[in-house]
């Protein structure tokens, strides 16, 4: 049908722009040189999609539950494991392990509304 056809022809672009702004990474930090000659073409946009993706990243924090924006930058901001984060917070291995995930899901679901 066309609905599927254009949901096709979307996907294939989207994966290629996220196949393209990968292989500008890899091929800039191979050859530091050509980094520097072409960062002031690509750092307006790349600053500004960083940019706007942090404040959704606040934002979507502000909309979480205080224990579980504390387990996810635990986890995300700060690089502990899932063990530190059980003790840091003196609950058992399984309960981090339980809270994150649900700290995950909510994060996602807040993210997308």
């Amino acid at each position: 049908t066309l609905f599927t056809f254009l949901c096709s022809i979307t996907n294939h672009k989207v994966i290629d722009y996220y196949r393209r702004r990968k292989l500008k990474k890899i091929v800039f930090s191979q050859i530091p040189e050509v980094e520097s000659l072409v960062a002031t073409l690509l750092g307006p946009e790349s600053n500004f999609d960083e940019q706007v993706l942090k404040e959704n990243i606040k934002r979507t924090f502000t909309k979480l539950t205080p224990q579980y924006s504390l387990i996810l930058k635990l986890k995300y901001e700060y690089g502990y494991s899932v063990s530190e984060i059980s003790k840091k917070l003196s609950v058992s291995f399984k309960s981090a392990e339980s809270q994150l995930f649900r700290a995950r899901k909510a994060f996602a679901l807040a993210y997308s509304v």
